[in-house]
């Protein structure tokens, strides 16, 4: 029975490890789609303001 205790706990301390490095991966994914959101809002933005002086250089 003891045996199969250090197994439980050598499992459970590997899964603590897995799940931490997962936290670790997940917090830069959530930075590296912050980035791509703001650069997808700033080309919008960009395209608007291309839009709009289009359209006065065709009404003028």
């Amino acid at each position: 029975m003891n045996d199969m205790s250090v197994k439980i706990e050598q499992l459970l301390k590997l899964q603590k490890g897995v799940c931490e490095q997962y936290e670790k991966e997940n917090k830069e994914l959530l930075k590296t789609i912050k980035a791509q959101e703001e650069q997808i809002r700033l080309l919008k933005q960009l395209i608007e303001n291309q839009d709009k002086i289009i359209k006065a250089l065709e009404q003028s």
